[in-house]
């Protein structure tokens, strides 16, 4: 199971995973299960993995919930709406081609561990579940990747050597501009404690008018729209 483990020799079923179980149980199935039935059968074969892990799996993209029924997506379904890239936190947008992506520099980040990159931006990018792109630039070219089984969206690489080559610290940002036309991307450090004007610009990429007038355009709303759009989306310190 999934804490539990076994000598290979024994012969046991080996456990491999949810999204694989899920996989195998609905083929085994005739393509098509009951939810409740396939939860209540997870639970019982794997009783260390919880509820909350188990439905959140039926959100990966590569699963379809229909009328109480899970089943595999077919490209006759295509993919799911997701909302326009600038309603995700940290999100602003340069012009037509440009995508700025704000991430904070934390302790998972600087030990190596990947980012998880919001499907908005991903799909803005041109990256669909299953597929993968590589932007060129920084010290090393960044792959942006979404897996069908990811319950979370997609993800980048290790940006551990990019925070040590720009030398950021804990509680820094690192503010990636991709060039969705042309396929590049740029990195841009921003000290927790520049000026707030110094910081504006970092993150959007230009900062000429007044601040309201900026991320307006940014965030692709009306100036007395900014305070509002950026609550909704969790940019609250902004």
């Amino acid at each position: 199971t999934k804490q539990l483990w076994a000598l290979r020799q024994w012969g046991l079923t080996e456990y491999g995973g949810i999204f694989a179980e899920f996989t195998n149980r609905i083929a085994t199935n005739g393509g098509s299960h009951n939810v409740k039935a396939l939860l209540r059968d997870m639970k019982l074969t794997f009783p260390d993995i919880s509820e909350k892990s188990l439905v959140s799996y039926l959100g990966a993209p590569a699963f379809v919930t229909e009328n109480g029924h899970v089943r595999l997506r077919t490209d006759a379904d295509g993919w799911p709406t997701v909302s326009p890239p600038q309603t995700v936190r940290g999100v602003f947008l340069n012009g037509d081609n440009e995508i700025r992506l704000a991430i904070t520099v934390d302790v998972d980040l600087l030990r190596g561990s990947g980012q998880t990159v919001h499907p908005a931006v991903a799909t803005a990018l041109g990256v669909d579940p299953g597929q993968e792109r590589v932007f060129t630039g920084t010290p090393d070219p960044l792959t942006l990747f979404w897996r069908v089984s990811a319950v979370s969206g997609a993800s980048l690489g290790s940006l551990r050597r990019l925070a040590e080559h720009l030398k950021s610290q804990l509680g820094d940002t690192l503010v990636l501009a991709f060039n969705r036309k042309h396929g590049t991307v740029e990195a841009h450090p921003c000290g927790a404690n520049r000026p707030p004007r110094q910081r504006l610009h970092v993150l959007l990429g230009h900062a000429h008018g007044s601040p309201a007038d900026e991320l307006a355009r940014a965030l692709r709303c009306q100036p007395h729209e900014v305070a509002d759009v950026l609550h909704q989306r969790g940019d609250t310190a902004l």
